[in-house]
């Protein structure tokens, strides 16, 4: 299972720098790094800047886009870099207001 850690309540925000982190349960592993971690931003693969693999950084901004009354989808994909049978992805959508 993997739970994709929104600090947002009623799934609104605003625009500005967002951080959001993926917590995986029930995978074999003893360190965060022996997961692959993929992120998507609207359908969209993005690179993630982060030292660490589970925590994502986005800007949302009313230029470009997203704009407000606008939704973001957010997906992460977990992969277990030593069994690929083992993997789990979520999705949340986010509302900006």
């Amino acid at each position: 299972e993997l739970v994709i850690k929104a600090p947002y309540p009623n799934k609104q925000t605003v625009v500005g720098e967002k951080t959001f982190q993926a917590l995986p349960y029930f995978f074999n592993i003893s360190n965060i790094n022996q997961l692959n971690i993929n992120w998507e931003v609207n359908g969209a693969k993005t690179t993630n800047e982060s030292d660490r693999p589970d925590i994502f950084d986005l800007v949302l901004s009313t230029q470009g886009e997203v704009a407000e009354g606008a939704s973001v989808g957010i997906k992460a994909f977990a992969q277990n870099i030593a069994n690929q049978f083992e993997f789990a992805q979520n999705y949340i959508n986010l509302n900006l207001r």
